[in-house]
Formats: structure tokens, C-alpha cells, sequence
């Protein structure tokens, strides 16, 4: 698809992951008034995906960190709810897909999954998380991802509590369909 003309003029795209929203009656956001936040912002051709929090849209280059922050302020004003949300560029999303160290499990897309970090991990971070303590699962970490494959599946798995309480700065889940589905939008539009 070709550029817009708001894409040709330098925007750029972005995906905010919103964390823990519409989990089973938690923190309940209808997509159509968190799209209307967005783009109440000042963003252009919003687009929400699922009801688990996912937004791609166009804005001028900034700051993905600052853009969060921006994001998470109108949501806690409108929604009365604090939300931790993580900002990737389009490009961003690709690098983190074309990056994926567990390339044997793409194939099993609800079973494979990044954590999205708000920034990177701290050398503590790290030193707690041994790979080999999540058997049999698979966890392998990047700079600002951590991903996971669930061999046996989420249900009865350990391995994502575990790695929230090592891991103390902002992260958020998704799994391999949901961030294939995330990066056809962030290049489609």
C-alpha cells in the first residue's frame, strides 16, 4: 500500500501496548472510547486491535517513552484507572519480530510470546533470570524484550509469574499471533 500523504510528510508509526486492561472484569476499557483518547491526542489513523489493549497509530517523530506517558495520563483522566502502557515504532515491532531467538516456535503462535519492556533490563534484572529455572518452557532475553515459549502451554505455567517478579520495570505480554496481526496493521496503513 502506498504512503499517505501524513506518512510521506514524516510520521511515523507507533503501537501502544496497554497492560492488564479487560482481563476478565479488570480494568474495563471499551476499544471505540480508548481509540477516541487517542486520537484526541492529536494521533492520526488510530486503530485498535482486540480487547486487550493494542493501538497502532501515526503521529510526528517523538519519544515512544514520552508518547506513553502522554497515553497513560489521558487514561487515567478519562478512565479514572492507572494503566502501564509501552510504546513501540512500527519499525521497533519488526526488529523485535525478525529478532525472535526462538524461531522454532513461531509456528505455535498462541504458545510463543515477548514481554514488552518499557526500558531495558538492569544487570540485576538479569542476574535473576536464569533460563534453565523455567524448564520446560523457553525463555530467552533481549534488550528491552523477553521471549517465552510456553512448550506445554500458559494454563499451569509458572514461568510468567515468575519472570514478573524478577523483572520490575513495566512489562507487557503478547502473544506471536497477536504482535503478527499488530505489525500487518502498523505497516498497512
Amino acid at each position: 500500500m502506498a504512503p499517505t500523504s501524513e506518512m510521506a510528510k514524516g510520521s511515523t508509526r507507533y503501537v501502544a501496548l496497554l497492560r492488564g486492561i479487560n482481563v476478565g472484569r479488570a480494568k474495563p476499557v471499551a476499544m471505540t472510547e480508548l481509540k477516541e483518547e487517542v486520537e484526541a491526542l492529536g494521533f492520526g489513523e488510530v486503530r485498535t486491535l482486540l480487547r486487550s489493549g493494542n493501538v497502532v497509530f501515526t503521529g510526528k517523530r517523538e519519544d515512544p517513552d514520552q508518547l506513553a506517558r502522554a497515553i497513560e495520563a489521558a487514561i487515567e483522566q478519562r478512565f479514572a484507572m492507572k494503566v502501564g502502557v509501552v510504546v513501540r515504532t512500527g519499525d521497533e515491532l519488526a526488529a523485535a519480530v525478525a529478532a525472535n531467538p526462538i524461531a522454532e516456535a513461531a509456528g505455535e503462535g498462541s504458545n510463543l510470546h515477548v514481554m514488552f519492556l518499557a526500558g531495558p533490563l538492569t544487570d540485576a534484572e538479569r542476574d535473576r533470570i536464569e533460563p534453565k529455572q523455567f524448564e520446560p518452557d523457553v525463555v530467552r532475553i533481549a534488550d528491552r524484550e523477553v521471549y517465552v515459549w510456553y512448550r506445554n502451554g500458559m494454563s499451569g505455567s509458572k514461568t510468567a509469574e515468575l519472570l514478573d517478579r524478577r523483572i520490575r520495570t513495566l512489562v507487557t505480554d503478547r502473544n506471536w499471533n497477536t504482535i503478527g496481526k499488530l505489525l500487518v496493521l502498523a505497516r498497512d496503513v
